[in-house]
């Protein structure tokens, strides 16, 4: 969490990128802090030097969203309501 910039990182590391493995439709299910709401979930990626915003629904207090595609590192980012 950056409580500073009001925001929860989530980092996704694959570890079989170097025998050529890659992972699409990644699903994410992560616990949102108590009374937050996402504002927008992003994804930046140094593979292929990619930054897009995702589709997120929210369901009991917790993010869903599908990250498309992972390459070697992912990071998505959920952006909170100030």
């Amino acid at each position: 969490d950056q409580k500073r910039e009001n925001r929860r990182l989530v980092h996704f590391l694959n570890y079989a990128a170097g025998q050529g493995s890659t992972v699409s439709n990644l699903a994410m299910n992560v616990a949102l802090p108590k009374e937050k709401q996402v504002r927008r979930a992003v994804l930046v990626t140094p593979d292929g030097n990619r930054r897009e915003t995702l589709a997120c629904r929210v369901e009991s207090s917790r993010a869903h969203l599908t990250v498309p595609h992972l390459e070697t590192y992912t990071l998505v980012s959920l952006e909170f309501e100030s």
